[in-house]
């Protein structure tokens, strides 16, 4: 996306916002000096909007901003005689709580991102190979030993300032909640088979991310809550058990710690309204995906009146022939997280816990990479057109 570049002259001590109108948002507080610079991504339209606020007082002007140059943004506050610094610095914990940096109407390549840190492997690594989607990606999970955050790894905090500096817009630290079953009576049938049943209790999560935070604390900036449940069926009774435990993350770590989870499938109407950011729903095959059977469809008619970046699909077993298929699904489906791979599963005796084969162990392959960021950019029905055309003159 281009970037618009501003600079101006505020009051002193004062918040400004930046509405890019077709893209990002920025806020900033303004020192003594009452200058100020920055930049937004935008997507077509150059149109922003710039606030100043100035304890009670604010004014606010249109702007068009321009990737060849500098923008003028200065802009006076009728009324302001200098500000008070506590009240402007509460306003700015206020104004942020509502930014958040996935802008509706945009896309993103969020991977699933299990495998080691190995930013030391060069053109080997898994991780550098998925960072080579710059600033097209969205979330990129953190797992160490499946959520064992107890000590530092100077490895993971390497492995995520990388992939932050790469353009990923946020971290997510991996911590599992094996559908709430621990804290459940002794002889519920739902207990049965689980490996460490009584492990994932609501104490045992929040130490983890409690540790994930203390460990990484620039890095760490949310937690992905791996087998939640989905809320339909017997599953219903364990909705509260997660809606508390979302309670007790936020009032920890605040409304910027992103809360995703991961369902696997959609879910219960009833959980929609809880307090996650992202929900992981549907995770996979193609040909499950293409399907989208009625009686369990991907996403419901409930889920659809939220906005896309609350959803994030995962597909693999993907292929040069149903690709196309793959993403304009996604598109219907008006989806702003996506992972598609061409990595397989294939349970075989080990089952879910442990599958013969994993789709995630490895990243896509290469072919896979342009044709994504084509389309998560909004450009794939040009590509196609390009490498149809190459191919005729070959």
């Amino acid at each position: 996306m281009p970037t618009g570049k501003f600079s101006g002259r505020f009051p002193a001590w004062s918040v400004v916002q930046v509405d890019c109108l077709d893209g990002d948002t920025f806020v900033k507080f303004v020192d003594g000096t009452g200058r100020l610079t920055g930049k937004v991504d935008y997507r077509e339209k150059l149109d922003a909007r710039v606030w100043c606020h100035v304890g009670m007082a604010e004014a606010y002007r249109l702007v068009t901003l321009d990737a060849s140059r500098v923008t003028d943004v200065s802009l006076d506050v009728p009324g302001a005689n200098g500000g008070n610094t506590k009240e402007l610095e509460r306003q700015i914990d206020l104004l942020a709580q509502d930014v958040s940096p996935f802008v509706k109407g945009h896309r993103y390549y969020s991977p699933v991102t299990y495998f080691w840190p190995d930013y030391y492997n060069g053109a080997t690594s898994k991780w550098n190979r998925t960072l080579g989607y710059g600033s097209s990606l969205g979330v990129v999970i953190m797992n160490r030993n499946s959520g064992d955050w107890e000590t530092f790894d100077a490895d993971f905090q390497k492995q995520a300032a990388r992939a932050l500096s790469a353009g990923t817009k946020r971290c997510v630290f991996y911590v599992k909640t094996q559908y709430g079953v621990a804290e459940l009576s002794k002889n519920d049938p739902a207990r049965s088979g689980v490996p460490d049943v009584d492990k994932y209790t609501q104490d045992y999560i929040l130490q983890q991310i409690a540790w994930a935070k203390k460990n990484y604390p620039n890095e760490c900036q949310g937690v992905f809550l791996d087998e939640v449940v989905n809320g339909w069926g017997s599953q219903a009774p364990r909705l509260d058990w997660y809606r508390q435990l979302f309670k007790k993350i936020r009032d920890l770590y605040g409304k910027q710690f992103l809360i995703v989870i991961n369902t696997g499938s959609n879910i219960a109407d009833d959980f929609v309204s809880a307090d996650f950011d992202i929900c992981m729903c549907f995770e996979e095959k193609a040909e499950t995906y293409l399907k989208n059977d009625a009686m369990k469809p991907v996403m419901t008619d409930r889920m659809m009146q939220e906005p896309a970046t609350r959803w994030w699909h995962v597909i693999h077993d993907v292929t040069k022939d149903n690709y196309q298929k793959v993403v304009n699904q996604a598109a219907s489906l008006d989806v702003a997280h996506l992972y598609i791979t061409d990595g397989q599963l294939v349970k075989g005796e080990g089952g879910q816990w442990k599958p013969e084969v994993n789709p995630y162990q490895n990243p896509p392959s290469e072919w896979l990479m342009p044709l994504t960021i084509a389309w998560v950019n909004g450009y794939l029905d040009i590509l196609n057109r390009v490498i149809a055309l190459e191919a005729k003159q070959k």
